[in-house]
């Protein structure tokens, strides 16, 4: 009897052994990727903070501004256009994906394929507003086409209602013009807005 506690002894060293052997594989197949995940956790932890003290950028209200529609070139006209200038004062995009209005029967967003020297219009799912930037509508560029519109007079004022992917809905008006007075309604619509320093020097 005297035997069996060293046989044990014998195998628990052989055990012993092979798990520290096991483990050293292990530890010299992980150690190269030990570097690349620590750095990986620092950069997860480094955005986290950015992030949370509010440098990863903010969102700020969409500033839209009264628009024009074209009036329709006669009574029985199946489509005619309205245009907005959007800016997006803030750090987020945001997308214009729908528009509606009582004026006409529905109301499709659409924008231009340039190539060579024409462009196609099309029907498009949603209309950019980027970061910092603007969403500037224009008869070759991206606009509102309303289908079947409704008798209008020069002068008319039109309700319309924008809905954004963040922002949500935006009610705003746009003032019927003749397609004479387009450009020049349009160029006052896409017109920098004042410099609010300019009164002050």
């Amino acid at each position: 009897m005297t035997g069996l506690p060293t046989l044990l002894s014998r195998r628990a060293r052989r055990a012993l052994a092979r798990a520290r052997a096991r483990a050293s594989v292990w530890l010299a197949l992980l150690r190269p990727a030990a570097a690349p995940i620590a750095a990986a956790l620092a950069a997860v932890l480094l955005l986290s903070a950015w992030a949370s003290s509010g440098a990863a950028g903010r969102a700020r209200p969409l500033r839209v501004q009264p628009g024009v529609v074209l009036l329709p070139t006669s009574d029985d006209a199946q489509a005619t256009s309205a245009f907005f200038r959007i800016e997006n004062p803030g750090d987020v995009p945001d997308d214009l994906i729908e528009a509606r209005t009582d004026a006409a029967a529905r109301v499709e967003l659409s924008t231009h394929k340039h190539a060579a020297m024409s462009g196609t219009p099309r029907t498009a799912k949603a209309l950019a507003v980027p970061p910092r930037g603007r969403l500037a509508m224009s008869p070759m560029g991206d606009d509102l086409v309303l289908i079947r519109p409704h008798k209008l007079a020069p002068g008319e004022r039109v309700e319309f209602t924008l809905r954004f992917r963040r922002t949500g809905e935006v009610r705003i008006s746009a003032v019927a013009v003749r397609a004479v007075d387009l450009r020049e309604a349009l160029t006052q619509l896409n017109a920098p807005p004042p410099d609010p320093t300019s009164a002050t020097r």
